[in-house]
């Protein structure tokens, strides 16, 4: 069986804003998501952590709340935007962009693709990872890396509120 690494936004899929007054939205069909896969711990992949002191607004004031809301571990190695846009021009050997070009050149989705293909190394055997987000389509993905098998998925936000309706 494969191991699973499941990733979820914030804004507009697990709260409704970010710094400040911050409800949950989306509750019944992201606990039933968890439940459903059993799911122990989550990641957050969300433009909302753009530098250090939104990361630490999150794990201060909003990671408490989502492992109490929805009984679930939150890994506390978060991702900023300033890292990820490092990460991805480094790898694709592409000078620095600003933020507004680096965001509309490479949404959600493919952020999240090239996020998963260059954290991959000779450590990670045959392992998926899952993004819930309002910003994405429904898509499969899977490439080989150090002969394994790497999937990849992205589910809209909206996708679980249907299946549970």
């Amino acid at each position: 069986m494969l191991k699973t690494r499941y990733y979820f936004d914030l804004e507009d899929t697990m709260i409704d804003t970010f710094m400040g007054n911050e409800r949950f939205i989306n509750i019944p069909y992201i606990k039933n998501f968890i439940k459903k896969y059993e799911i122990k711990e989550i990641h957050i992949f969300s433009r909302a952590i753009y530098g250090e002191k939104e990361r630490k607004h999150f794990k201060y004031n909003i990671l408490p709340r989502i492992e109490s809301e929805f009984g679930v571990k939150v890994n506390t190695n978060i991702l900023t935007n300033e890292r990820l846009k490092r990460i991805i021009c480094k790898n694709l050997k592409i000078n620095m962009m600003s933020d507004l070009d680096f965001f509309n050149f490479f949404g959600k989705q493919d952020s999240f693709f090239h996020l998963v293909r260059f954290m991959i190394n000779e450590d990670i055997k045959n392992e998926s990872f899952i993004l819930i987000d309002d910003m994405v389509d429904d898509i499969n993905a899977s490439f080989f890396k150090f002969g394994c098998n790497i999937l990849m998925k992205t589910i809209n936000i909206r996708t679980l509120c249907e299946e549970y309706i």
